[in-house]
């Protein structure tokens, strides 16, 4: 952690299993950690840009029961989300004395996790 400027780690149970430590760690050595999951900024990462989950397995669905009835795989479209839901860690944010434009800050889902993460 400490030859990197930042971490970023995707979703993934194994360090969602580890996020307290991980961002213990990522703290301690004044390094902001990205992640893909509003629920890892719960947990104790810095910041993510995430995908609505209830969004995206019911995109799932759709395609699954467009190849359940037959329609191959090269008739779908493919499909991107847009747009994402930006989420902070106000903890995280002030422990690492990061300055974050307000305009950033004003569009973002806020949490205070101060009693989660105590050193």
């Amino acid at each position: 952690c400490g030859q990197v400027e930042a971490v970023f780690s995707p979703m993934d149970s194994t360090v969602s299993a580890s996020a307290k430590d991980a961002a213990m760690a990522a703290i301690e050595k004044k390094k902001p950690w990205y992640v893909s999951s509003e629920d890892m900024v719960k947990l104790g990462a810095f910041a993510s840009i995430s995908i609505d989950q209830t969004e995206a397995g019911n995109k799932a669905a759709d395609i699954a029961v467009q190849l359940v009835c037959g329609k191959e795989i090269s008739q779908l479209p493919i499909y991107s989300f847009n747009n994402g839901r930006l989420s902070v860690n106000q903890t995280c944010l002030s422990k690492l004395e990061l300055d974050v434009p307000n305009e950033i800050l004003d569009s973002a889902s806020l949490f205070d996790l101060s009693e989660n993460l105590q050193e």
